[in-house]
């Protein structure tokens, strides 16, 4: 596999300093496709000097809510577009990549056909988890048309006040879906085949999106429901089990802080190298250029190459 048959989806919302790291510090083989959030309304850099591009038109994402996977779907169709690209890794634009260029893509080339998206079945799961499809979580994107007027902060309590009048005066949710509903890690690789199946039910199946649209992170769950209930089911990578709470634990290929509030810095290093992973999350411009340049170095020495600009994480810091 050739660095560019792996293509890489970055979901940002700000921090263009710590974006142009990112998009540097991958292969400038590698198509890149870049969705920033229409809440940044400042210009946007010009980034195809990183082979990258952004995605049209932008939305807006908001947490917890079903645009997530809207706009990662709208992501993932443009991506694909590209016929060259085999696989399709999905990275946050407070990513960063511990590994080397070419050390991930013999990484890839050593694992074709692995689907990279861990899981287990929320049923096997503690009650937190299986509440978030049993109980209702009202979107802050319900009550968007009021934002212009009121800003988020209104948004926000209409929508936790909708959650709970919800969850108080109606009866629990059992969606009737023929799935078995999955939960993981936002952050996944899909082989090309993996994604254009996943792009064609989120397309076509209603009463699943129906299903999703009023739970509390479908991010997290839908797309990892419909790969674990397809053929490709048998090629995913990981424990397929439920091994207590906390998001970090179905991490798939990125080292994740078991606060998952948590900006790694410098100090992290150490943790962020002994996990084994290829990529860190999360990095921002504030406290995490030593991180990055440190990470880099061992790129450097372990011989690639950046172009200039990109080359020097300490840029725009």
């Amino acid at each position: 596999m050739d660095a560019e048959n792996i293509g890489y989806i970055v979901l940002a919302h700000g921090d263009m300093p710590q974006l142009k790291r990112l998009l540097g510090a991958l292969d400038r083989h590698s198509p890149k496709f870049v969705h920033v959030d229409a809440k940044y309304t400042a210009s946007l850099p010009d980034i195809s000097e990183y082979n990258a591009e952004y995605v049209e038109p932008r939305g807006i994402g908001y947490w917890g809510s079903i645009s997530l996977v809207d706009l990662t779907r709208s992501s993932m169709k443009q991506a694909l577009r590209n016929t060259n690209i085999e696989r399709l890794v999905l990275l946050s634009g407070s990513c960063f990549p511990i590994e080397s260029p070419e050390n991930i893509r013999m990484f890839f080339q050593s694992n074709q056909g692995k689907e990279y998206i861990d899981y287990f079945f929320v049923k096997d799961g503690s009650v937190k988890y299986q509440n978030k499809m049993n109980k209702y979580w009202i979107p802050d994107d319900i009550y968007m048309w009021l934002r212009p007027l009121f800003g988020d902060k209104c948004v926000k309590y209409l929508a936790r006040l909708s959650t709970r009048a919800a969850n108080i005066f109606l009866p629990l949710r059992k969606p009737s879906i023929a799935y078995n509903v999955a939960f993981g890690s936002q952050w996944w690789a899909l082989t090309r085949e993996s994604a254009e199946h996943v792009v064609d039910v989120l397309d076509g199946d209603k009463e699943l999106r129906r299903a999703f649209k009023y739970t509390l992170a479908p991010d997290e769950m839908y797309i990892h429901t419909i790969v674990s209930n397809s053929p490709f089911s048998e090629n995913i990578y990981g424990s397929r089990s439920f091994e207590g709470g906390g998001t970090f634990r179905k991490a798939n290929l990125h080292f994740i802080n078991e606060d998952l509030a948590k900006f790694c810095t410098l100090n992290d290093l150490n943790d962020v190298l002994a996990s084994g992973k290829l990529f860190v999350r999360k990095v921002r411009s504030r406290d995490g250029v030593e991180l990055c340049r440190a990470l880099q170095a061992r790129h450097v020495n372990a011989g690639a190459t950046y172009p200039s600009e990109a080359g020097d994480a300490s840029a725009g810091g």
